[in-house]
């Protein structure tokens, strides 16, 4: 868990108290009481939704709302309409909130059942771009950070983007480009820090960085392999069989 609190089940409870300390210092206690009510061990429950969704196991307790103000407190941030008087230093530390929940919350099956027919599309267009259908290069698939956390999965990527704290962050904007090499591909992450600069009497955005990722190239042959093998294992091979079938394979 971030912030030094360490693995849920064996975390630092004063550490834990701290940091909801230090989350109510910035935005105040709700009607539902102080967080530190919440301050026992994470764990897996099973949640609704009103609009009539089935219940599905997820994560209960403080790291619920630690995670949507981390996410509140760098959106606004990124926006330029600050609520808070959250440090930088703070915010990036809160933000490692957004991706642990995200990446703990991602199960190999979930990924699989709704992502893995897309990393295909992505590795079909890769392999055409590798050869001589010009036409595929350039191909830009738009989608959400978890989209990116199925890609970091599917592909076994990871990266570092500073400030961020956390291990693979996918803060807004943020994408992956893949630069076909024959039956490999070069991988890099791309990402804005949100930091504003003074620049010709108004606020300019900071530049795009360019990261690699690690691995810095991936086999797509032996990706489609084994996504494939997932497909089968997760979701069945009639899965399998419609998702050839969307993407023109025999």
């Amino acid at each position: 868990m971030p912030m030094g609190i360490g693995f849920a089940h064996n975390l630092n409870h004063t550490r834990y108290l701290e940091v909801l300390q230090l989350l109510e210092s910035l935005v105040g206690i709700g009607a539902a009481g102080p967080l530190t009510g919440l301050a026992a061990d994470p764990a897996i429950g099973t949640i609704g939704s009103s609009d009539g969704e089935k219940p599905r196991a997820a994560i209960t307790g403080a790291p619920v709302v630690l995670k949507l103000f981390a996410q509140n407190l760098l959106y606004s941030h990124a926006s330029g309409i600050p609520y808070t008087n959250a440090s930088l230093v703070q915010i990036y530390d809160f933000s490692s909130w957004i991706y642990w929940y995200r990446q703990v919350s991602q199960t190999p099956v979930k990924l699989v059942s709704q992502k893995a027919c897309g990393a295909l599309s992505i590795i079909g267009k890769l392999l055409g771009a590798a050869g001589d259908d010009a036409g595929t290069r350039g191909a830009i698939y738009v989608g959400h950070d978890s989209d990116l956390d199925a890609l970091a999965y599917f592909f076994n990527l990871t990266w570092e983007a500073p400030p961020f704290r956390a291990l693979r962050p996918t803060p807004p904007g943020s994408s992956l480009a893949f630069k076909p090499e024959g039956d490999k591909a070069w991988v890099h992450f791309t990402y804005q820090d949100f930091n504003f600069t003074e620049d010709r009497g108004g606020k300019e955005i900071a530049a795009v960085q360019v990261v690699k990722t690690s691995p810095a190239q991936v086999d797509l042959v032996k990706a489609k392999a084994w996504i494939e093998n997932r497909i089968v294992q997760f979701a069945g091979q009639s899965c399998l069989n419609a998702c050839k079938s969307i993407l023109g394979e025999s």
